[in-house]
């Protein structure tokens, strides 16, 4: 049919899967900027040459059977099989080529995120979709990372770290052992300089204010220097706005990927705005974690 925009995704070891109904819009990361726009003039959009695409994103349907004589509807299959196939796709993280015709994109990705749920009755499933751009990776030799004291090979020298959460007051557990569930000793504020003694799988054994206990890694940011003074001077703690109002292609994978600078964060994201998000999909019964432009998030 002339004119209409078909979409593949091929992978490594020559499978094939075309997209049975391409969405009305695509979002296209290009740098730090996201342009959407509607598909079928996606190859109207004015992107200088030479620029980078780095993401892909969009809000789709698989038909179901119901639909499958449908003029546009293109090379109908059993939707629960595609969905099975993009989530193994995302499960892995294999490299995969997203081809949409007419648009210029003919790009090597993988799927960040996939989430779907049946709806209607029909056999339909409606699904959110994030894939991004995959690099070559350029491998460069760096000198070998200071360890702390009590590792395998560590110097025995002091070291140093800064709480850096999300949020300005936020306060950083301290654990009796390096467990989530471990029995509560205190806590550290955001910005505060701790002495890192050993690490343990995914926490830090630390020393504040007396008390030795330990924290989860991701919110302790190593320093170079072995005095606390120094660490203070380096402190740069992320910020990010308090809020977030949705717009057209959004999931909460990939808000929480940008805004936050880690897409599985999405729960925070989720589990702060679990009644407003419930309330607007409550009449359309639509998969739990679905957001609407427009909507206004707290941002963890």
């Amino acid at each position: 049919m002339p004119g209409t925009v078909e979409m593949y995704i091929t992978d490594k070891a020559g499978g094939r899967l075309r997209i049975p109904l391409p969405p009305d819009e695509i979002s296209v990361k290009v740098g730090a900027n996201i342009i959407t726009a509607s598909i079928i003039k996606l190859g109207e959009v004015k992107i200088p040459r030479g620029t980078i695409l780095t993401a892909y994103s969009w809000n789709g349907v698989l038909p179901g059977e119901h639909m499958k004589a449908m003029s546009y509807v293109q090379e109908w299959q059993e939707p629960q099989r595609i969905a099975e196939r993009l989530r193994e796709y995302c499960a892995t993280g294999e490299t995969i080529t997203l081809v949409v015709t007419g648009a210029g994109i003919n790009a090597d990705v993988f799927i960040e995120s996939f989430v779907y749920s049946p709806r209607g009755g029909m056999g339909d499933i409606h699904y959110s979709i994030a894939m991004t751009a995959r690099r070559k990776l350029t491998i460069t030799t760096v000198p070998a990372e200071y360890m702390p004291p009590g590792t395998v090979g560590g110097t025995g020298e002091g070291k140093y770290g800064i709480v850096t959460m999300n949020k300005k007051k936020g306060k950083l557990t301290i654990r009796e052992k390096a467990a989530a569930k471990s029995k509560k000793l205190g806590t550290v504020a955001n910005g505060e300089t701790v002495e890192v003694l050993e690490a343990e799988g995914a926490y830090y054994k630390i020393l504040y204010d007396e008390i030795e206990g330990y924290v989860d890694k991701i919110w302790v940011l190593l320093t170079g220097d072995t005095s606390a003074s120094m660490a203070a001077q380096t402190l740069i703690v992320p910020e990010h706005p308090q809020t977030y109002i949705v717009k057209s292609g959004d999931t909460l994978y990939t808000i929480a990927k940008q805004q936050l600078g880690n897409g599985g964060r999405y729960i925070e994201i989720y589990n702060l705005n679990k009644k407003a998000i419930a309330a607007a999909n409550k009449k359309q019964k639509v998969n739990r974690y679905n957001v609407d432009p427009g909507m206004t998030l707290q941002l963890p």
